[in-house]
């Protein structure tokens, strides 16, 4: 944010400045390192009378409605907290464009995007508001979409049903939360289930006195102690795709050039098939975190220097951030994702000779060893994922490492 002098008249003027900082400006702190509307000493002393905020190279200081009087030759530069909010007033554009609906909001940007289904008839109404929902990342209500949830009956789940487990925010909404930050649904969905959420899974077991069931994850290693009740996930096919993301994840936008060449482009020169408007070329490239999910798969994320503004996108316009692949470099970052005695993956994988003489069998190397990826492939046995094996820069050992455990290094 550039650097500016704000008036305030009362705590109320006061409050609404503070919190309009922290909803657009993330990057602006108090000196303590606190956020805007969260620093309670400024706005105890700026309630009755006003104040003054002072916004330097993004840090923030106060000086009481006392000192101003006393200085104001320090504040003739300053303005009002009335002109400071009037000029951050937001505008939502919604609009057309062929079969997409698009809201547009004029300060941030940030777009939410609604495409009509080819074998659907169009209609701006309901395209407005799932336009809109977007653009706020709201949850887009099955009464608008058309898509509604397989609902689950006791008597229709058996061991070797595949099932997706609900996502956190869903079922927070269903069933509340209580003290100690638990899904009260029956058996109660914890903190530390919350890592499973769109993951699917295969019933291994049934406990029929708590109705509830044993779960075998497709993607994961471990198969979990706790015991998921049917309110925690719904059924799903053999064919259903489990979204390639989770919230949290780090990802990167592809290029403009590589998604035209692979979905192609309409008239309009947008990328249709994936709702990649021209306007979201920009963030092509650049890394996001993946705040939420507006559908199975499509991603509300947040870009690095401005948390606070979220987009959706397509799964299909988005990529791991960093992905690795044989010949580049890489840096340890886990130590404990390394398979010390696994010669038998070895032994399957790597084809040079010396290289398996080189393996690092029982030893574990450091955090921040840096090396070259000379093979990647899937763990073989227990559904582990990728692992990578990397060739030490110094001492030339070998480590077989889960890819979860390296991250890509410029050469």
């Amino acid at each position: 944010m550039k650097d500016t002098k704000i008036r305030c008249r009362n705590g109320k003027e006061a409050h609404t400045v503070l919190q309009l900082i922290q909803d657009r400006y993330p990057e602006v702190r108090w000196n303590s390192g606190d956020k805007p509307a969260g620093w309670e000493p400024a706005l105890s002393d700026c309630k009755e009378n006003g104040c003054a905020f002072t916004i330097l190279r993004n840090r923030l200081s106060y000086d009481t409605a006392e000192y101003v009087e006393r200085n104001p030759m320090d504040f003739t530069d300053a303005t009002s907290a009335k002109r400071f909010l009037r000029s951050h007033k937001t505008a939502i554009h919604i609009y057309q464009s062929g079969r997409k609906v698009i809201a547009h909001e004029s300060n941030t940007g940030r777009e939410g995007v609604a495409i009509c289904c080819p074998t659907d008839e169009f209609n701006f109404g309901v395209g407005a508001r799932i336009a809109l929902l977007r653009l706020l990342g709201e949850e887009v209500p099955s009464s608008l979409t058309g898509r509604h949830p397989i609902e689950i009956k006791k008597e229709e789940l058996k061991v070797g049903d595949r099932v997706v487990i609900r996502e956190w925010d869903d079922m927070a909404q269903e069933f509340g939360v209580n003290a100690f930050g638990s899904i009260k649904c029956n058996n109660f969905f914890t903190e530390r289930m919350k890592k499973y959420c769109g993951k699917v899974a295969r019933i291994i077991a049934t406990f029929t006195s708590t109705d509830s069931f044993k779960l075998e994850f497709e993607d994961g290693k471990e198969t979990p102690l706790y015991a998921f009740s049917t309110e925690m996930f719904r059924k799903v096919g053999d064919d259903f795709k489990a979204p390639k993301f989770s919230i949290g994840d780090k990802v990167e936008v592809r290029q403009w050039d590589e998604m035209a060449d692979e979905f192609g482009t309409d008239k309009y020169g947008d990328i249709g098939e994936i709702a990649f408007v021209s306007t979201m070329s920009r963030f092509c490239g650049k890394a996001a975190i993946v705040r939420g999910k507006v559908s199975t798969y499509y991603y509300l994320l947040s870009f690095e220097g401005n948390e606070n503004c979220m987009l959706s996108f397509s799964e299909s316009a988005l990529k791991p951030y960093g992905e690795i692949k044989v010949g580049d470099s890489v840096e340890i970052i886990n130590s404990g994702k390394c398979y010390t005695t696994y010669p038998k993956w070895v032994a399957q994988n790597i084809e040079d000779k010396e290289a398996i003489a080189k393996y690092a069998y029982g030893f574990t190397p450091k955090v921040g060893t840096r090396g070259e990826v000379l093979k990647i492939a899937e763990h073989g046995e227990f559904n582990d994922g990728l692992l990578a094996y990397i060739k030490d820069d110094t001492s030339e050992k070998c480590y077989l490492i889960g890819i979860k455990g390296v991250e890509k290094i410029e050469s």
